[in-house]
């Protein structure tokens, strides 16, 4: 993109010379940035695209797009921002009460307060980070942090305002050391806070360069230089600041109190000199800038304005009469162009509308002519091209025999007479086997269905038997328990009658007449021998004997009940994943078989469109349920132990999830009625015989003609009579056209007729013809090409006149930054010892004492130690500028890459002095407490 561009877009949309200030900024003076915004795309213009002025409007609507978009965040966070300081400013105005009051209900409700707006402090930096773009995001948090640095400054100085009235005059003196700390933290910080936005607007200018050209390199080096030169400046503000400390250390150890009314008075002179320098430089610089502003920068807007004037004129374009072409030369479409008019025209640099019309218009018709007599390669038409011509009469020809015979089938199943009579779909290629193959996949639907449905019903068997299993198994013990419970005593009862009978017998042997000693031994020690609890449970064990039969009958019916109902699963399982599998592989099967015939009957009529003579097309994939993407299943067989006590392991079974079928109705999907066969003959008539031909318009007087078949003498002579007089040319070729393939051929034919003729006796006025629409063209982008160098090399001239006048002002300042720079850190030694007498003297110390000498003597010696740490920063920074002025010019850096180096060192500096205003604030804050608590003592 070339960068003048900007200058004429922004020329035109600027009337007023920006203002200037005369600080210090990297960025080019207001005005300037959005004239480089509105140019880039003014000279983008080509033969294709829209005008220069349509350019610059773009340009400009996109560039206030993008400042929309960062005033809306940046409005987000102003207002959150305000209602942070809103909510400080009561904190802070709480904080005075809390130190005030005495009263301890009061104190806690002030705590409150203060705690909860400290709470919606935290709510609105979240509100204020939520608004906060990432494009913007380094300015956004240099806003947050600037922000929360001035709260912590404000609280530091109230603090110390409130405490200060009870200080004894030490004390003040102490804290004013404090202070002085803060106040150099919080200038530090600022001064680091500001390079940061500085190095943040340069990463953005240079993120806004889509290409660099001449002119932005001479601006970067020139920044760079710059920068470079700046940075040693400070260096030399810093050294000299150095050798004045220890010039002025050396000074003060030697001093006695009566010479510090002197020197006070010493420095006073020389800081309000040194301040009154840096001020008439700024008046100076100032005035310079005017004069440049109100001289050369004016002057260049005029040569703008007019160089923007310039492209608003008029430039002609001459009217174009091409040479009359004789004969037939030229048959292809030019009857419609050789009566066309190219009238002369005009247009404006910065609207070339009717520019790029007739640029196109030229093109066009000189890219047609070449088409209809030159090959790809520009030659004029040879042998090699009639040969493709013939070839292609050749496959024509082929396509023709199979239409035919695809037109002969569609006519064999339609009947066309008797009229009424059904049509014979036996007759498309491929129906019977479609059909034959509908049934096994049907039968296949229903053997899954069937199979699912067994698997399900043994899988809620079983889970109904082992749902039951323990339970009946209870039951059954419960049964048995129950039924030999009063056996016990029965076997008891029969124990008793049993010792009973033997005691009776051993009895009435004793006290018989006659005892019989053998017989009376005999009982006794049958008595003797009788065991009750064995006879007990003899009888017991016989009394429940049928009771426990009857129980492990039926624990062990339980056993066998459980194990049918998992061989169940299992076996149903295995079953139905089969019966899935074969209706997958019947899919594979009746699918392409259907689509033969689907695609049989049906009948493409262009690239974009197929006629189909079958309405419900079958979707075997969908009727068999694959499009439903089934999911893993599975069912837990769980372990478990028989009543022989052998134990059964757990097992999972894993089984697809069941999905949705359904059989295909096998003559819905192949069912053509009469009629839209009657059309699938029409369109394959069509794709023979042209769309000229057909139903109730043909020569034979037929409403049914596209049942008729014509030979290529039957199309000639249709071709002929289609208009009253005779046909030549591309009317002919395109008459021919109508008639479909067959026409087609007498087209091709048409074609390597002339192509012949045109090799035979090549037409010279054609030629000439090519040649003076060339030569028209050329003349167009001649004249355009002159003007646009003519405007680049003006644009660019005006680049470099910007870019001088932008270094003369920068230059104005330049010296102003330069002494601002040297004289710096001298000015914040000198008033850093200055405060210190200062400081002693407000605290109500009437005399000069050595005590404030040896303030002095420490300070100038932290001085020394603070300046040696600053050289070598600085010295640091020397190095990053010399890297990245060196890394551009021999171009291993870019502008976005020195730019995002000099943040990143920025960012770095600011980090530390944010840690040291950090530090200062702590120890001004426990000093502070401890003041506070020494004076409530």
């Amino acid at each position: 993109m070339k960068k003048w561009t900007y200058l004429v877009a922004a020329g035109m949309l600027l009337g007023a010379t920006p203002v200037f200030t005369g600080c210090i900024d990297n960025d080019e003076p207001a005005g300037i940035a959005e004239l480089r915004g509105a140019k880039a795309e003014l000279l983008k213009a080509k033969a294709t695209v829209e005008t220069a002025k349509a350019e610059q409007v773009k340009a400009k609507a996109a560039y206030l797009l993008a400042q929309a978009e960062y005033q809306k965040a940046l409005a987000a966070t102003e207002n959150a921002n305000a209602k942070i300081k809103e909510a400080i400013a009561k904190q802070e105005e709480a904080k005075v009460k809390l130190i005030e009051t005495q009263n301890e209900q009061e104190k806690q409700k002030l705590q409150a307060q203060i705690a909860e707006l400290e709470h919606q402090k935290e709510m609105w930096e979240i509100e204020k980070n939520n608004a906060i773009t990432t494009a913007e995001q380094a300015v956004k948090s240099w806003e947050l942090a600037y922000k929360q640095a001035e709260v912590a400054y404000e609280k530091a100085l109230l603090e110390l305002a409130t405490q200060k009235a009870s200080l004894t005059k030490k004390q003040q003196l102490i804290l004013a050391d404090y202070v002085s700390d803060v106040k150099a933290a919080k200038e530090d910080l600022a001064e680091k806070k500001e390079a940061v936005r500085t190095a943040q607007r340069t990463v953005n200018k240079a993120a806004q360069l889509v290409e660099e050209t001449e002119a932005d390199k001479a601006y970067w080096q020139y920044d760079l230089a710059r920068t470079l030169k700046l940075e040693k400046k400070k260096l030399e503000g810093l050294e000299a600041a150095l050798a004045e400390a220890k010039e002025g250390l050396g000074e003060f150890e030697n001093m006695k109190p009566t010479e510090l009314s002197a020197k006070y008075e010493a420095l006073e002179q020389e800081l309000n000199a040194l301040k009154k320098k840096i001020a008439d430089e700024s008046v100076k610089a100032a005035e310079e800038r005017r004069a440049i502003q109100e001289g050369e920068l004016t002057n260049y807007y005029k040569k703008v304005q007019s160089m923007t004037e310039n492209m608003q004129k008029d430039i002609d374009i001459p009217a174009f009469t091409y040479p009359e072409v004789t004969g037939d030369a030229l048959p292809f479409a030019w009857n419609g162009l050789k009566d066309k008019e190219y009238e002369a025209l005009t247009y404006k640099w910065g609207n070339p509308f009717n520019y790029n019309a007739r640029l196109n218009e030229l093109q066009s018709l000189l890219a047609q002519v070449k088409q209809w007599t030159r090959d790809d390669n520009d030659n004029e038409w040879t042998q090699q091209r009639i040969a493709e011509w013939e070839k292609q009469i050749e496959d024509e020809n082929a396509a023709i025999e199979g239409l035919k015979k695809d037109w002969k089938e569609a006519v064999d199943v339609y009947h066309r007479t008797p009229a009424d009579v059904v049509i014979d779909l036996s007759k498309i290629t491929g129906y019977t086997e479609a059909v034959a193959a509908i049934k096994p996949f049907n039968t296949a639907v229903t053997d899954y269905q069937k199979a699912w449905t067994a698997f399900e019903n043994a899988r809620k068997a079983y889970q109904k038997v082992t749902s039951e299993f323990w339970s009946n198994k209870n039951n059954i013990n419960r049964t048995y328990t129950n039924d030999i419970k009063p056996l016990g005593a029965k076997a008891d009862e029969q124990a008793n009658a049993e010792q009973a009978r033997l005691q009776k017998a051993y009895n009435d042997l004793v006290n018989a007449t006659t005892p019989d000693a053998t017989k009376i031994q005999e009982a006794l020690d049958a008595l003797n021998a009788f065991y009750w609890w064995e006879f007990r449970n003899e009888s017991y064990n016989e009394l429940i004997k049928p009771f426990a039969e009857k129980r492990d009958k039926a624990l062990k019916a339980e056993d066998t009940k459980r194990i049918e109902a998992e061989n169940a699963v299992r076996t149903t399982v295995e079953a139905y994943k089969a019966k899935r599998d074969a209706l997958i592989a019947e899919v594979d099967v009746v699918t392409p078989l259907y689509d033969k015939f689907y695609t049989n009957a049906s009948q493409r009529i262009n690239e974009w469109n197929t006629y189909h003579s079958i309405y419900n097309k079958a979707n075997f994939s969908e009727a068999a349920g694959l499009y439903q993407s089934p999911y893993e299943n599975s069912e837990y067989i769980s372990d478990w132990s028989d009543t022989d006590g052998n134990y059964i392991n757990s097992e999972w079974i894993y089984y697809p999830s069941n999905v949705y079928t359904y059989e295909v109705d096998a003559d819905a999907v192949t069912e053509i009625s009469r009629e839209n066969i009657k059309t699938l003959i029409q369109h394959r008539s069509q794709a023979l015989f042209g769309e000229a031909y057909g139903f109730n318009y043909n020569s034979y007087g037929d409403p049914d003609a596209r049942l008729l078949d014509l030979t290529f003498d039957d199309v000639k002579k249709l071709i002929e009579e289609s208009n009253d007089e005779p046909l030549y040319g591309n009317d002919y070729i395109n008459a021919c056209r109508q008639y479909g393939k067959m026409g087609a051929v007498f087209a091709l034919e048409a074609q390597v007729k002339f192509a012949k003729a045109w090799l035979a006796d090549k037409n010279s006025s054609v030629n000439k013809l090519i040649s003076a629409t060339a030569e028209a063209i050329e003349a167009m982008e001649t004249k355009y090409e002159e003007q646009k160098l003519g405007y680049e090399e003006q644009g660019e001239s005006l680049d470099k006149e910007l870019l001088a006048i932008n270094e003369k002002l920068q230059a104005a300042v330049d010296a102003l930054n330069e002494l601002r720079a040297t004289s710096s850190p001298i000015i914040d030694l000198k008033q850093a010892v200055w405060q210190a007498i200062q400081d002693y003297r407000e605290a109500g110390f009437d005399e000069w004492s050595q005590d404030l000498i040896d303030r002095e003597v420490m300070k100038l010696k932290t001085a020394i130690e603070q300046l040696d740490l600053a050289i070598e920063d600085q010295n640091h920074a020397i190095e990053t500028a010399q890297r990245n002025l060196d890394g551009y010019n021999n171009g291993n850096l870019t502008a976005l890459q020195t730019a995002k180096e000099e943040l990143e060192d920025a960012e770095a500096a600011m980090v530390a002095a944010q840690e040291v205003y950090n530090d200062a604030l702590d120890a001004l804050n426990k000093m502070i407490a401890a003041m506070a608590a020494e004076v409530a003592e």
